[in-house]
């Protein structure tokens, strides 16, 4: 048995309801109407509530299987955007042993950044095409395989286009994974405060793995007196301190053996490549679940992609393309700044490989409480307020991270680099649920333009970065802070059009939708 609604838009969302159940469902429905209050007279149909004013959240878990699938499922996206958090943590440590690896310089190095951005740029086109019409569960399943394949073979790749095509394939299966945990975050329970509050712990979990990555990653580096690469593409890019054979043809062919042999990098990575898989599993099910269409009956529902409130539609798309600089901005800000800062520290200060991982997980541990601290400011702070505060910390934190650098106060460093990624945290998720609620719904085709523009900015960041860094490496600190200053104009922008504009919202952002 089957009952299908006319598509509206193409976008949709699917309830899978399995017909032993339906009987339940329905005097669950019952049971609800006949509450004091539990029905809203705005809902054409009557559904489970999401969000129960009478019982706990504990009480809906025991009583509304709809409740439980939601929960269960929420679990799911966090474990996937857990595992991209990790491999994301490993990117800056483990830069500087990719260099000696593959035998080449800073400046061609940071064409495994480009690659790897310009692949996750691709994926997300590729979401945003795929994600209307393809199953969602195996929209994960295809891009955490093939992520997980990405990932095992990046510390074997010597040659330099290898790399290169292993970090871009990497970016490809990220960027589609990027689309598909924000569209189904955002979706699974809505705009509401448990919704706002459940992507703010999204993006957590997605900190959390960052923290323990780099940590786990140190381990396996090479020594810092073995990766003493020039950044002058002019000289030689192999290691200054080898004992090598005074034969010069000789030089890369010693060099690479001696790699070869020492390098265990392979191991951190090979662990990436293990968790990805294991956490495919759980949407493997899912996905086979779905696809027994014989024992289930499929309810389509669609929400349109269209901009909120009753503003001059000029306004509108001026604001939303205000948006995307701010998401590009940001990413360029949050993908390079973490994977440039053991480069800094080791180059610029003199700072052992070790110290510099463990002020990367330093940065994503400060994420994690940002997003924890947003996971209830959002109950008590406007979005946009939020917004703005973080902006601005963001920014000062910037200005201090220079200072400390220039008269190289090392403590500063570490002040400076907490207050750059507590904001950090806060700024992604709470941006997302501000465009949710005041300006479009994020559904998949959103979520996309959202992730196109932001790894177009990563993209072009680090060839720019490193060039300039190899002129100076201050230039690391003098970046980020204009990069800084465009997205607290961008914040100031957004601050305008929800507070000062003569019009009011007219319609929520995404329904509350039961994905099963």
């Amino acid at each position: 048995m089957r009952m299908k609604t006319e598509q509206l838009d193409d976008t949709e969302t699917e309830t899978v309801i399995p017909l032993q159940d339906i009987n339940k469902i329905e005097c669950q429905f019952e049971n609800d109407k006949s509450k004091p209050g539990s029905h809203d007279d705005t809902l054409e149909h009557p559904r489970p509530a999401f969000i129960g004013n009478v019982s706990s959240f504990i009480d809906e878990l025991k009583n509304n299987m709809a409740t439980r699938h939601s929960a269960l499922l929420s679990v799911c996206v966090c474990l996937a955007y857990m595992v991209q958090g990790w491999s994301k943590g490993q990117l800056g440590p483990a830069f500087l042993d990719l260099l000696v690896i593959s035998n080449t310089d800073l400046k061609r190095g940071s064409g495994f950044m480009t690659s790897y951005f310009a692949g996750r740029l691709v994926g997300a086109i590729l979401a945003g095409a795929i994600h209307p019409k393809m199953n969602r569960y195996l929209i994960f399943v295809v891009a955490m395989v093939v992520n997980a394949i990405a990932v095992a073979a990046i510390p074997w790749c010597i040659l330099y286009e290898l790399m290169m095509t292993a970090h871009a394939l990497h970016g490809i299966s990220g960027g589609v994974l990027d689309v598909a945990v924000t569209s189904e975050g955002v979706s699974i329970w809505g705009d509401s405060d448990r919704g706002r509050s459940y992507f703010q712990i999204l993006c957590a979990a997605f900190a959390v793995s960052g923290i323990f990555a780099p940590m786990a990653t140190a381990p396996f580096l090479l020594p810092t007196d073995t990766t003493g690469v020039s950044w002058n593409s002019t000289n030689t890019s192999l290691p200054v301190n080898m004992i090598l054979s005074n034969n010069q043809s000789e030089h890369s062919d010693n060099a690479t053996m001696a790699i070869q042999e020492t390098s265990r990098l392979y191991i951190a990575y090979s662990m990436s490549a293990g968790l990805t898989v294991i956490v495919t599993f759980p949407f493997l099910i899912l996905f086979l679940k779905s696809a027994a269409r014989s024992s289930i009956i499929t309810v389509k529902k669609h929400v349109k992609s269209k901009f909120i409130g009753n503003r001059h539609p000029s306004l509108k798309c001026f604001q939303f393309l205000n948006a995307m600089i701010f998401s590009a901005v940001f990413s360029t800000i949050d993908l390079t700044f973490g994977g440039y800062l053991t480069v800094f520290c080791v180059r610029y200060l003199d700072w052992k490989k070790i110290h510099g991982a463990i002020l990367t997980s330093l940065i994503l541990f400060s994420q994690l409480v940002g997003r924890i601290f947003g996971a209830f400011a959002v109950r008590a702070l406007s979005s946009h307020a939020l917004l703005m505060l973080s902006t601005v910390v963001c920014t000062l934190g910037f200005v201090g991270l220079a200072i400390c650098a220039a008269v190289r106060f090392h403590t500063g460093i570490w002040i400076s680099v907490c207050v750059i990624g507590v904001p950090l945290g806060v700024l992604w998720p709470g941006f997302v649920s501000w465009t949710n609620t005041n300006l479009i719904p994020v559904t998949g085709k959103v979520s996309s333009s959202m992730f196109i523009s932001a790894f177009t900015g990563a993209m072009i960041s680090p060839l720019f970065l490193g060039f300039m860094m190899e002129t100076s490496m201050m230039w690391f600190c003098y970046i980020n802070f204009g990069e800084s200053c465009i997205m607290l104009t961008n914040a100031l922008i957004m601050v305008w059009y929800t507070k000062y504009s003569s019009e009011k919202d007219s319609k929520p952002g995404i329904a509350l939708v039961n994905r099963t």
